[in-house]
């Protein structure tokens, strides 16, 4: 119910996460014009809009969208890939195939009568961009690129925050990055961690940033208790908590979810202490709990008013984070609200009732995972559609 976590391409919004796009499968047809909710689709964007790549590499871009209230349509559609390149069909997801020189080329992509504006795929030899900094960070042919926000120098110009790049393995980029202020980068990359550092050691000349060996994911396990009168809330809690991992995979979260049973008493007990959950241990029964765990209890219901589908408890020095899932309330997007919540996305601040939640704030709408209310009708991840790119 609280705090807040996205999948919007919105990097003002990054804190913890970076939604740069969700992926699903191409559809490469002429089609109709406008086939059925085809017809619904007022505007259509390609993420990343802007993408670095190296020459011989192979990535995913994706099309997205929105009706007209702005809103992300959740679903796939048939979709028209044009552009200044080569389409090439293989295995039924089509590749765009651009020169191996320096060049920038240009891609749209239509869903019924609606044209996204053109994304960029911009190839840098080492012969044109040497007087730029090269980033390096490793790519898995076909994933979607890699994406860095940086705060740095400019040489010759000024500080700047938040500097978004989309890079397919090595790529150049279009400036000298050099001393001064406080340097940061972040890095959201398909199947890696997390990776946040700072005080990079930009120079006045050619610089290499080279993290082309990051980890994988942190893996995140889930102490689970039960308190539901049910046999099969174990198996849809499990189910949940591997959709919760696909979501945050596909997000480049850099994390996933395991799961651990603590408790299971077969007995249907309903949650009615306070919203600050001082009594969730002695009134659920958390006998074991440690504070360096993330706690899960699948109860009856949440026996409040408001009637909630799940909540995330303030952090507990002995019990460690309790997160509450109505059996009664609950949709498969649930579980994955509330560990947003838990994992720090929590402003404005509690008890104020919308803390952590996307309402209101622009770029958002009831697609978002983390969209008071409306995000337990989140029934499946936003589709989108997704070419591979190929720069040979």
């Amino acid at each position: 119910m609280r705090r807040w976590i996205g999948t919007d391409m919105s990097p003002q919004y990054t804190h913890k996460l970076l939604r740069p796009s969700l992926a699903a499968t191409l559809l490469l047809t002429t089609g109709c014009t406008c086939c059925g909710d085809a017809c619904d689709v007022h505007s259509v964007e390609i993420v990343p809009p802007v993408v670095h790549a190296e020459p011989q590499s192979t990535f995913a871009l994706t099309a997205r969208a929105r009706d007209e209230n702005g809103h992300v349509i959740a679903k796939s559609f048939e979709t028209q890939w044009s552009g200044g390149v080569q389409f090439q069909n293989s295995n039924a997801n089509p590749t765009i195939a651009t020169a191996p020189i320096s060049t920038v080329s240009d891609v749209t992509a239509t869903i019924g009568s609606a044209t996204s504006p053109p994304a960029f795929v911009i190839v840098t030899t080492s012969a044109v961009g040497q007087f730029f900094d090269q980033v390096k960070l490793g790519h898995q042919s076909g994933n979607r690129p890699s994406i860095m926000l940086i705060d740095a120098q400019v040489k010759d110009d000024q500080f700047h925050n938040d500097v978004l790049y989309a890079v397919s393995g090595s790529a150049r980029l279009p400036v000298n990055l050099t001393t001064g202020g406080s340097p940061e980068v972040a890095i959201f990359a398909p199947g890696r961690a997390l990776h946040f550092e700072t005080n990079i050691p930009w120079t006045d000349g050619v610089d290499l940033l080279d993290r082309s060996t990051l980890s994988g994911p942190h893996n995140v396990e889930l102490a689970m208790w039960y308190r539901v009168a049910d046999s099969d809330v174990s198996t849809e809690a499990e189910a949940e908590a591997q959709y919760a991992s696909k979501i945050y995979g596909d997000n480049e979260a850099g994390m996933s979810f395991t799961t651990r049973t603590m408790s299971d008493s077969g007995i249907g007990v309903s949650y009615t202490g306070d919203e600050k959950c001082t009594t969730v241990g002695p009134d659920l029964g958390l006998e074991g709990a440690q504070p360096n765990q993330i706690n899960v209890v699948y109860v009856a219901e949440i026996g409040w008013e408001s009637d909630p589908s799940g909540w995330s408890c303030p952090r507990s020095a002995t019990l460690g984070d309790v997160i509450l899932i109505s059996w009664s309330k609950k949709s498969n997007t649930t579980l994955a609200h509330e560990l947003g919540h838990t994992m720090a996305l929590t402003s404005p601040p509690f008890p104020f009732d919308m803390a952590g939640h996307t309402n209101g704030v622009a770029g958002f709408d009831e697609q978002n995972l983390l969209w008071a209310y409306a995000a337990a009708s989140l029934s499946v991840v936003p589709s989108v559609v997704m070419p591979s790119v190929s720069s040979t």
